[in-house]
């Protein structure tokens, strides 16, 4: 059980103008269900050779150093699909997507733009996909989860996202933006 206020995460998201941006930049874009989750911890990389900071944030930062920094909490949900918009996964599959923030060792952690997804809820998701090995992340939190209001027709989880969205404005969407 977590106690005290939440331990807040500011992140730098990108942002997309228009629904075929977002669209676009996704991978895949699925309709599915939450059916599980956990809480993953991830821990700073070690530091490579390289001293340019732009490409090895840890350049000069000692083991020890690196040993004392406190991990990122997030999440990931398994995600049963339920329909593909776009993409190379298949109707049935258990995907697993990843969200900054959770619950780890008595404290919740929360992103300040990112609305929360829940276990049982269905959702429609813009992700982008990071390899074999590696959960989707969302394109962005505030521009990538939408919930169906009636028949194929979704509204932004928050209200950041594109309005109008369909089945059809998606899949239109996601063919111009490439």
């Amino acid at each position: 059980m977590a106690s005290g206020p939440p331990v807040v995460y500011e992140a730098d998201y990108p942002e997309y103008g228009s629904l075929a941006g977002a669209a676009g930049a996704a991978g895949d874009v699925v309709p599915g269900e939450i059916v599980g989750k956990r809480t993953e911890l991830i821990y700073p990389d070690a530091p490579s050779g390289d001293p340019n900071l732009l490409t090895n944030p840890q350049a000069g930062v000692s083991a020890n150093e690196i040993a004392q920094i406190p991990p990122v909490v997030t999440t990931v949900f398994d995600v049963r699909v339920t329909s593909v918009l776009e993409g190379d996964v298949v109707v049935g599959d258990t995907i697993q997507v990843s969200q900054l923030g959770g619950a780890y060792d008595g404290a919740t952690y929360v992103e300040k733009d990112t609305p929360a997804l829940e276990q049982g809820n269905s959702y429609l998701l813009l992700l982008a996909d990071h390899g074999p090995g590696s959960p989707y992340d969302l394109v962005n939190p505030s521009q990538a989860i939408y919930v169906e209001e009636v028949a194929g027709q979704y509204s932004a989880l928050n209200g950041n996202g594109f309005a109008g969205v369909s089945r059809s404005s998606i899949e239109k969407a996601a063919a111009s933006g490439r």
